[in-house]
């Protein structure tokens, strides 16, 4: 527990040290060292002649830059305040069972806790993030698209809807974003009410760059609170063994949140169909498995 105490209080004190120079950079230096400065406002000139004086007088430096001189020359002036910003520290921390040098040096020890605490948040942000990032990948529901998206080449791709054998059927090719939200607009004008599609060609080969979440609620339906048990319609993707990329699992995850029956021609050759059509000794096609992670989305 002792040494367990101890890496811990070392740890907080890393991380408060490594905070403290972007702190003093935003603060525009130390601020013991700030406020000797002739330049800084927190003290009357009256006052900090005084401070100058007592600092020189106690042999804290052997003297104190005039005001023309830190203007003149502020790199070496400001080394003569951290000097001195130095020595009243390490002066409080001599006296610090000695009124009233001891409120100094509670002072010290007040600032110290607070930089400390301060660094370990900042540190517990990024692991906050990091797990956070684990998280989003997982979980029912869960689905994320990137904001930019497909090329304009597969903008100008050709969809197609049909309704055959009682089936509404939707062929999107490569289109992407801006041509899904033309078929919704258009779906109205050739009697198809969305959501309703039983049959659905995801667009791109399952890219994510073609869809976002609001598109594919409008065209397949809000997305169930639970795992189906049974499936609301069928979607094909259309992908290679030959590309890795496609189709990706966030696309996937996303079919099967609104309740598709998933297929991918990718390690084989499949067919959908309907009625009574004639046997040729094939097998049902298996749905694509639900994944449980996706990609990184930025």
């Amino acid at each position: 527990m002792v040494i367990a105490a101890f890496a811990l209080a070392q740890l907080a004190r890393d991380a408060g040290k490594a905070l403290e120079a972007p702190l003093w950079k935003d603060w525009g230096g130390p601020p013991t060292a700030r406020m000797l400065r002739h330049s800084d406002p927190t003290f009357e000139p009256p006052v900090k002649a005084t401070i100058h004086s007592q600092l020189v007088r106690l042999s804290a430096c052997e003297r104190m830059p005039t005001s023309d001189e830190e203007k003149a020359d502020t790199e070496s002036a400001e080394a003569v305040y951290r000097l001195c910003g130095d020595w009243l520290r390490r002066k409080a921390l001599q006296l610090k069972n000695v009124s009233p040098f001891d409120v100094v040096h509670q002072e010290n020890v007040n600032y110290g806790y607070h930089r400390n605490i301060l660094g370990i948040a900042d540190a517990a942000g990024y692991v906050t993030e990091a797990v956070e990032k684990v998280l989003n990948k997982r979980g029912w529901g869960v689905e994320f698209f990137p904001p930019i998206g497909t090329s304009n080449e597969n903008e100008m791709s050709v969809t197609q809807f049909a309704y055959l054998n009682e089936k509404k059927i939707l062929l999107t090719a490569d289109t992407g974003r801006d041509g899904l939200q033309e078929i919704i607009d258009y779906a109205p004008y050739v009697g198809l009410q969305l959501p309703g599609i039983d049959k659905f060609q995801v667009p791109h080969h399952g890219g994510r760059h073609n869809v976002t979440s609001e598109l594919l609620d409008t065209i397949l339906g809000p997305k169930l609170d639970d795992k189906p048990t049974s499936f609301r319609f069928t979607a094909v993707i259309s992908a290679s063994d030959e590309d890795p990329d496609h189709p990706r699992k966030s696309v996937e995850r996303a079919l099967w949140h609104r309740g598709a029956y998933t297929l991918s021609t990718e390690h084989s050759h499949i067919r959908t169909y309907g009625g009574s059509a004639p046997g040729r000794g094939w097998g049902a096609a298996q749905p694509v498995a639900y994944p449980e992670e996706q990609e990184e989305w930025d």
